[in-house]
């Protein structure tokens, strides 16, 4: 099923994060997302992914079903410890498009210039993931990402 662009019905907008249970090589981050791309294109599903020194920080959007399939399937997925839902709302549009799944490994970006990057993303690694004060700053952080990525 292709991606819905402009699409005006209400989406599901969640985020998440979790920590890997073992640090990830470039090549293993590459299949996890061409995979990802994949099950979200036949989801319609869009969203974006970072990476960051064992640490996952995800946002996913689509039709309400399919992102608790999706989440279902991470949950199981031994890959994942610590998953943190920080952020859940209805949408009326899309923040990321057409994006099947957006990705960055951030560890070499300047926090500096990306506010809220070090606030959910733990700089310790891969043993806690640090939760958000605000949901909606989530939303924001997210948003704000997006729009510097473009």
């Amino acid at each position: 099923m292709p991606i819905l662009l402009g699409m005006t019905s209400p989406v599901v907008f969640l985020a998440y994060a979790s920590s890997a249970t073992r640090r990830f090589a470039q090549e293993e981050l590459l299949g996890l997302l061409a995979v990802s791309r994949t099950n979200n294109e036949r989801s319609n599903l869009t969203g974006m992914l970072l990476y960051r020194g064992g640490n996952f920080l995800q946002a996913l959007e689509g039709p309400e079903h399919e992102i608790r399939d999706t989440m279902k399937r991470i949950d199981r997925d031994l890959r994942h410890g610590s998953i943190v839902h920080l952020y859940e709302e209805r949408q009326n549009e899309r923040v990321f498009g057409n994006w099947t799944m957006g990705f960055k490994d951030v560890a070499t970006l300047n926090p500096a210039e990306h506010p809220g990057l070090n606030y959910y993303l733990s700089r310790a690694g891969h043993d806690h993931v640090v939760s958000a004060n605000s949901d909606h700053d989530v939303f924001e952080f997210f948003r704000a990402f997006r729009t510097h990525m473009t």
